[in-house]
């Protein structure tokens, strides 16, 4: 049975070939309609309990998908150089899926001065017209500087940097080109005003997954030859034999046609797990292949009992019915059993994984399949008969380097055999032990290389203004107008007090910084950042703001606030 299975490519080398050929030939098809997806909603349920408050609290703060675009100049406050930004920023309101672009022409800044002995307070924009002289220019720096609402946001404490910020709408299932399209608007917008700034650079997501797709694409092209190249250079090495080395080489790259051929047809993405398919299945599938070529070489080198499996007088096709019979039903078992682990990936919830799941079960099926129709025909093809036995030794390979090896280390089994099951067993509880520190992180960002220029600018942009990285703390009260109320506003005030002493994080920003730098003005110039104290004093203040300004902080019934932090924190967890 086992023999007759593994000689079905032998026998039918014709049939064998044709069919084969055909697969890989519609397979091939469906590779220019692979897709590659680095979206991170891909790594949340969507049903998701969390997932669902998450998209409530963007629905009623803003989006979290914000691109910032960084600017530095060392003559940043100047006529031309605000005049340059200003253009730059009417065309990027103009780019598709920008929903909201905050820079130093849409801030705007409140200002207490005393007149008649009394205090007046005014609100005005940052930068009412475009200045014409240097003085004016320079008017607008201090005005900006002195807002404690934007420094180190939007604006860097010298003054050589300033900040773009893009809100992205969000990305709908019909916008299959969004993170391309927006990328590469901006770069263009971008690279017309390189020449204007001594740096100017975007960061965001839109850039982050196209770089993670040119990377997957650059790993698919290196991991697979070069895991090819070291899998024939060790079976060269080792087995002595070209045709050992070359099996695999094809069995592996008709697995990789018919996976991806399929991931096309099908409209299953290639993510971030997906770049380690092709050094899977050559490190998988040659570990089949090799096992098949060694017996296959033991059975032309003992070809008394391999005539004895097969009544063919084809000593190839004898040596092919020894492998099987003893190589046969292991592979198969490892075929199956390898295929299943991987399948149950299925049950995971993270359609990431889904994605890799039905990717990976389904090429190591595929090269099972491969293995067993294309292996024997080359076989029999090429297969060379010029192995003879060796002189008084039952096995052809008992003093080559493999076997060497492995005597090595039999000498521990023999003669220490309790000693060796006892360190195992102490092996095993270390790296058990060891293995109970893992946790998750799914940062994209540690996808890259630490010289990476993405990762340079991010880090940048931290040192400058502000981590990149956004997260909400938002929060709810049952009672109406509740964030009018002082009380609750000191509640509110100290969530962001704990937040700003772990230490770790850039920014935390409120609806309380706005009521501290509002008070502050009427309280006059050395009065320092408080709270005011009355609910009345608490809605006056709130008229200096447009609505605009505020609804990233607080919702239009003043029940729910939220604090906008950024950070730089590349370790999710």
């Amino acid at each position: 049975m086992m023999a007759s299975l593994f000689l079905l490519g032998a026998r039918f080398k014709g049939l064998t070939l044709l069919v084969v050929t055909f697969v890989t030939l519609v397979a091939s098809t469906g590779l220019s309609q692979l897709e590659i997806d680095t979206s991170f909603s891909s790594l949340i349920p969507s049903d998701d309990p969390n997932r669902l408050v998450y998209q409530r609290v963007m629905g009623e703060f803003g989006s979290d998908n914000k691109t910032i675009i960084y600017i530095e100049d060392e003559d940043l406050w100047t006529p031309e150089k605000l005049t340059r930004l200003d253009e730059l920023v009417r065309d990027l309101k103009s780019v598709d899926y920008v929903m909201q672009v905050d820079s130093l022409f849409s801030l705007r800044t409140i200002k207490g001065s005393r007149v008649d002995g009394k205090t007046v307070v005014s609100a005005s924009k940052i930068v009412p017209r475009l200045p014409k002289t240097l003085l004016e220019a320079d008017e607008i720096k201090q005005s900006a500087l002195n807002n404690p609402l934007y420094v180190g946001n939007l604006f860097s404490e010298d003054g050589r940097v300033t900040a773009i910020i893009l809100t992205l709408r969000d990305q709908l299932e019909s916008d299959e080109d969004y993170n391309s399209t927006v990328y590469l608007a901006v770069e263009g917008l971008l690279n017309d005003s390189e020449n204007h700034f001594e740096e100017i650079f975007q960061v965001g997501p839109p850039r982050i997954d196209q770089e993670l797709q040119t990377s997957i694409t650059s790993d698919f092209r290196l991991l697979g030859p070069l895991s090819a190249i070291v899998l024939i250079g060790s079976i060269l090495f080792f087995m002595k034999s070209g045709l050992a080395a070359i099996v695999p080489v094809v069995t592996s790259a008709l697995t990789i046609v018919w996976t991806f051929g399929m991931l096309g047809w099908t409209g299953i993405p290639l993510n971030l797990l997906s770049a380690m398919i092709p050094s899977l299945i050559i490190v998988i599938g040659s570990t089949e292949d090799t096992h098949m070529m060694a017996a296959f070489f033991r059975g032309i080198a003992h070809r008394d009992d391999a005539s004895l499996l097969a009544s063919d007088g084809d000593p190839r096709k004898q040596a092919i019915a020894y492998m099987a019979v003893h190589t046969g039903l292991p592979l198969i078992l490892t075929v199956l059993t390898t295929a299943l682990g991987f399948a149950s990936n299925l049950f995971s919830s993270i359609a990431l994984i889904q994605d890799f799941a039905i990717a990976s079960t389904f090429a190591i099926a595929a090269n099972g399949i491969i293995t067993i129709l294309v292996v024997p025909m080359l076989l029999v093809q090429f297969g060379h008969l010029d192995i003879s036995k060796s002189e008084g030794k039952d096995d052809i390979y008992t003093n080559n380097l493999p076997s060497r090896i492995i005597q090595t280390f039999r000498i521990s089994q023999d003669k220490f055999p309790i000693y060796t099951l006892v360190f195992t067993g102490l092996l095993c509880v270390f790296f058990t032990y060891q293995a109970s520190k893992l946790y998750v992180t799914n940062d994209p960002l540690s996808y890259f290389p630490e010289d990476k220029p993405l990762i340079k600018q991010t880090r940048m942009i931290h040192e400058k203004l502000a981590g990149i990285k956004v997260f909400y703390v938002a929060l709810e009260s049952e009672t109406d107008k509740a964030f009018l109320q002082p009380e609750n506003l000191r509640k509110l005030e100290q969530v962001q007090d704990f937040l700003g002493n772990q230490g770790v994080y850039d920014s935390a920003l409120s609806i309380t910084d706005h009521l501290k730098y509002v008070n502050r003005e009427f309280e006059g110039e050395f009065a320092q950042l408080v709270l005011p104290k009355s609910r009345e004093l608490v809605a006056q203040y709130l008229l200096f703001f447009h609505r605009s300004e505020l609804e990233n902080y607080v919702s239009h019934d003043y029940k729910r606030a939220n604090i906008v932090v950024r950070h730089n924190i590349n370790d999710s967890n």
